[in-house]
């Protein structure tokens, strides 16, 4: 696993800004699952006083049911939140991240393609990530990660004023110039 202290392109250099996820981006980031297992709480509560006139068998097999529930929509919140990038390091020179299987980087000129998607249904944000595609993979950063709104600006004027300026160049060159799906030609 690779350690912060081994990465060579932000050695040196302190941090712009540093974001973890934490408990509470566990809650922002699962919400629906964790919601999910409340409600089937509640209705194991009301499973508890309402069936007692139930056969046994059917009165234990429907606290194991809900149960069963609950632990599954929990699991679920916890690996798909521990999936995810733990923490971002935003440096002048570029960009820090660590997953499970240690710490990796690139510089602002490494970053080919940044994105950043924000879904908000019903006043309440169910997505919000940050995506950049670098040489030897794409990586997302999530609303998982602490002051996730601070990083992606960040990410966003860093990272598109550079990409902008190059593309802007190869179009005044007579190149066509792709955005993702997207191409324009002169």
């Amino acid at each position: 696993m690779q350690d912060l202290s081994s990465l060579s392109r932000v050695q040196g250099e302190q941090p712009i800004s540093s974001h973890s996820a934490t408990l509470d981006g566990l809650l922002r980031y699962s919400h629906f699952q964790i919601a999910g297992a409340l409600g089937a709480v509640l209705i194991g509560f009301m499973w508890v006083v309402v069936a007692r006139m139930v056969p046994m068998v059917v009165y234990v097999g429907g606290i194991v049911v809900i149960a069963a529930i609950v632990v599954g929509l929990l699991a679920w919140a916890y690996t798909r939140f521990g999936a995810g990038v733990q923490e971002v390091r935003l440096y002048p020179s570029g960009v820090a991240w660590r997953e499970k299987d240690g710490w990796h980087e690139a510089s602002r000129d490494e970053i080919e393609e940044f994105y950043r998607k924000e879904k908000l249904v019903d006043g309440e944000y169910s997505l919000r990530e940050v995506v950049i595609k670098v040489p030897t993979r794409t990586v997302t950063f999530t609303h998982a990660l602490k002051k996730w709104k601070t990083m992606a600006q960040t990410m966003q004027m860093e990272t598109n004023s550079r990409i902008v300026s190059a593309a802007q160049a190869r179009f005044q060159a007579g190149e066509t110039v792709e955005f993702g799906p997207l191409a324009v030609a002169p």
